[in-house]
């Protein structure tokens, strides 16, 4: 959860700074700037707002598509206690889960709740999907329980009764998976595995010939990029209307 140290606000000049680029936001990725607005808006920050704003906006950016924001309405709704309204609103967190979770860029925390839930269910299927799903978030414990699906070392796992053809190749891939993305925990939120299709589909796809490392891995481990002169920066910041000292808009 974003707390109030983590916008700066401290220097007068970069006091604007988050509104002037949601604002911007919000012409070209409108359910994400609604996110950011909830966000600020919870913190204190930003202007006058009324005491249930940053509510309206966090449901506002989760009708409108974003992830993050389905994810955190579910879980609201899961908070309630009322037991009238229980199944109602277990059905609709269900349903932002699954919303949350089967998006190109998924809630990794969404793809474990839904995959849960299926597990529950026993609708092994469907649970393998949205630990897919997970992994491509970058959720480790995804990745853990697909490895162990598809390969039971353990006669006496529960995962046995799921009845998921073994296929130790697919395993060990989502294993090495697993443990980069425990390793690298740090990287997050940036972290995610978003060619995992290429590394390794769900069946009955074949498995592709892979190097052992997924995208972001070759991107930390690759040479860092060349530094921009500072005709470029000046010259970028010229066309983009900012102060090239500062970032800032003029």
């Amino acid at each position: 959860m974003l707390k109030s140290k983590d916008i700066n606000i401290e220097t007068r000049e970069r006091r604007g700074e988050g509104i002037y680029w949601n604002e911007k936001l919000m012409k070209i990725l409108p359910a994400s700037a609604h996110y950011w607005w909830s966000l600020y808006i919870d913190v204190g920050y930003g202007p006058k707002h009324g005491a249930d704003d940053a509510m309206i906006y966090l449901r506002k950016a989760a009708d409108l598509g974003n992830a993050k924001a389905q994810y955190e309405v579910a879980e609201l709704l899961m908070k309630i206690q009322d037991d009238r309204s229980q199944q109602f609103r277990l059905g609709i967190s269900e349903s932002m889960y699954k919303c949350a979770a089967e998006q190109i860029y998924p809630d990794p925390n969404a793809a474990k709740a839904a995959s849960a839930i299926f597990s529950v269910q026993e609708m092994y299927d469907k649970t393998i999907f949205y630990a897919h799903q997970g992994v491509r978030a970058g959720k480790d414990s995804s990745a853990q329980l697909a490895s162990d699906a598809f390969y039971i070392n353990n006669p006496k796992s529960r995962y046995k009764k799921w009845g998921i053809p073994e296929d130790k190749e697919r395993s060990r891939r989502y294993e090495i998976i697993s443990d980069y993305l425990t390793r690298r925990a740090h990287l997050k939120p940036e972290l995610n595995v978003h060619d995992l299709d290429d590394i390794v589909p769900l069946p009955p796809a074949k498995l592709p010939s892979w190097d052992g490392k997924i995208a972001i891995q070759r991107f930390e481990e690759g040479p860092a990029p060349a530094k921009p002169s500072d005709e470029l920066v000046r010259r970028l910041a010229q066309q983009a209307g900012l102060d090239p000292n500062t970032g800032l808009p003029k």
